[in-house]
């Protein structure tokens, strides 16, 4: 699945969203008009929505809330996906992703705390996934960034995370 980013801050949803419970102020990491390939899917417990595992600006994992996108691509690479309901630790009422996202808790507690051990597995999974979107022709794509006042671009595996050609703007 594949979405675009449409709204790079809760303050800008709309329908707005209560900022009791979305802080206006978070800082999300997400690029305007970007596309983002999904590898999880949760319906938070609190308000019912949904929240996409995709990998932000930070070249982290993290689940983002779905009214911040439009879907691209509806397709889910079904291949290894899994659902399971949320347990009573769990601040979701399903998820769907691999195998030991959606069927352990640490696990998926690691993953979201971006563990070490956790991580390793949610790469491995990401490559399986990337490969139905990008061709070798596809694995690069071009960042920008501001790092201190400085505008600077380069380029970013998107299966390995290396990074080459930086470039001040």
């Amino acid at each position: 699945m594949k979405v675009r980013c449409v709204y790079t801050s809760y303050k800008d949803v709309i329908p707005s969203l209560d900022s009791n419970d979305y802080s206006y102020s978070s800082i999300l990491h997400l690029a305007a008009m970007k596309e983002y390939i999904v590898y999880s899917i949760v319906e938070l417990k609190a308000d019912q929505k949904f929240k996409y595992l995709i990998v932000d600006e930070t070249g982290l994992p993290d689940y983002r809330l779905s009214d911040l996108f439009e879907i691209v691509d509806a397709q889910l690479p079904l291949l290894d996906w899994h659902f399971s309901f949320g347990t009573e630790q769990h601040a979701v009422s399903w998820i769907l992703g691999y195998d030991r996202l959606a069927n352990d808790y640490e696990h998926f507690e690691g993953v979201i705390l971006h563990d070490e051990k956790p991580l390793e597995e949610f790469w491995k999974w990401k490559k399986i996934v990337d490969r139905q979107y990008f061709g070798p022709e596809e694995e690069w794509e071009t960042v920008k960034a501001d790092i201190d006042g400085v505008d600077i671009d380069f380029k970013r595996n998107r299966q390995t995370g290396e990074c080459k050609n930086f470039r001040f703007l």
